[in-house]
């Protein structure tokens, strides 16, 4: 495999952008990507993704084995081993740069599932308390449940990488078994997916956690009978309320 050398890289990509007298933030929207993103490569601090290779070789004017080897060739016919080795050279970048998250999965499940058993150590609390189960659960157990589900799914059987055709296209809803996000106005990329997840995830442990509580205290200050509508009434604004941060943090991290 043909090691690349990232600083030569990025200055080579720097040196070709100011030829073409175009700032970094004209050649990040060629890209749809951020001016933070390309300062990032120039620096030497980053590679772009496989999928980006290609269009940059193009906008800068040269060929994607030149882009790689950071210095101009003679127009010849390439040696196909070589393109193959730099080409596995920059695969190989893209997988190293996600190998930490899968590091940071493994905690996210352990997170989880303390989650889960923290949860029922509260539940039992107050059934010890003499808290009738009814009170206890009912009304709650939806939002439990719920949290329940997209948590295991966030934490334990969401991929977090999506497949490449996410990034080439604008596509609003994702799609994995039993669990569907449909996002209007905001587009799933490899940019924000590990963004997104986070925010599921975060959300969803700490509904678990803070529902039973929320729900305990709320019933001592609301009249039964008041309570008895409230009660239900609360379970929506808890769930959907999971679309305001995933939205706000998909579009944030959207084009970066």
């Amino acid at each position: 495999m043909c090691q690349i050398d990232n600083q030569k890289f990025g200055m080579f990509i720097a040196e070709l952008r100011k030829e073409k007298h175009m700032t970094q933030k004209e050649l990040a929207d060629k890209l749809y990507v951020s001016d933070r993103t390309i300062s990032k490569w120039e620096r030497g601090a980053g590679m772009p993704q496989v999928s980006l290779l290609l269009p940059l070789a193009e906008h800068l004017n040269v060929t994607v084995t030149e882009l790689l080897k950071g210095e101009r060739m003679e127009r010849r016919q390439l040696e196909i081993d070589e393109v193959n080795r730099l080409l596995e050279g920059a695969v190989q970048i893209g997988a190293s740069k996600q190998h930490p998250y899968q590091k940071r999965r493994k905690k996210w499940m352990i997170l989880y599932f303390l989650s889960v058993c923290l949860t029922a150590l509260e539940i039992c609390f107050f059934l010890m308390l003499g808290v009738p189960p009814t009170e206890v659960l009912t009304g709650n157990i939806t939002t439990e449940i719920l949290m329940l589900t997209f948590g295991f799914w966030a934490c334990v059987l969401a991929k977090e990488t999506l497949p490449r055709y996410y990034d080439e296209n604008k596509i609003n809803y994702f799609t994995d078994g039993f669990m569907h996000l449909s996002m209007p106005g905001l587009h799933f990329n490899n940019r924000n997916w590990i963004p997104v997840l986070v925010v599921v995830r975060i959300y969803t442990m700490v509904v678990m956690l803070l529902n039973p509580i929320l729900f305990f205290l709320l019933k001592q200050v609301f009249a039964h009978t008041v309570w008895e509508i409230v009660q239900y009434i609360l379970v929506f604004p808890i769930v959907f309320g999971l679309f305001i941060p995933v939205y706000t943090i998909g579009r944030k991290y959207e084009k970066l």
